[in-house]
């Protein structure tokens, strides 16, 4: 039950690591604001610095939502520190995604079953840089991926049925 509008949750398990624990507490701001921060251990790791935390920030006003969200994990060395801003446009014919993040840039479009995606990546420590686009239609899809200063690779395939 919430406390002071604050939505606490835990949740629990093992692994043949250890024990997981993940923390999480959501709040409405007002009708169009929501946040939440979630605390976590790795299995077997019950040090405070090695928690992992992420947080969210999602604004929503008529057909557009924006969501800004951070994560920080000692673990990824590079850098501990993550976040992504994305934008999101519903409308009735199609749904429009915006996604900037610390490795890529995507951009796709939805309407039904059809959908257009693309992303394309920061550049690497050589500078290079992969991007892909993909169009789906129902269960068939065309890929196209291309990793740095390699030739593009084309890809069409099929959902499974199941």
């Amino acid at each position: 039950a919430p406390v002071r509008g604050f939505a606490p949750s835990v949740a629990y398990g093992a692994t043949q690591d250890g024990v997981h624990l993940r923390g999480r507490v959501d709040k409405d701001f007002s009708p169009h604001w929501h946040g939440s921060y979630g605390l976590q251990n790795i299995p077997g790791k019950y040090s405070p610095v090695d928690f992992v935390h992420d947080s969210t920030v999602t604004l929503s006003a008529g057909h557009h939502t924006i969501q800004a969200s951070a994560a920080y994990d000692r673990q990824m060395l590079k850098s501990p520190l993550t976040g992504a801003i994305a934008y999101t446009l519903t409308t009735r014919p199609v749904t429009l995604h915006a996604l900037m993040d610390g490795s890529q840039y995507a951009l796709a479009a939805q309407s039904g079953r059809k959908s257009l995606a693309a992303t394309l990546g920061r550049p690497n420590e050589e500078g290079q840089r992969s991007s892909q686009v993909e169009l789906r239609f129902g269960q068939v899809a065309a890929t196209m991926k291309k990793e740095g200063s390699s030739k593009p690779r084309i890809r069409l395939s099929k959902d499974a049925v199941l």
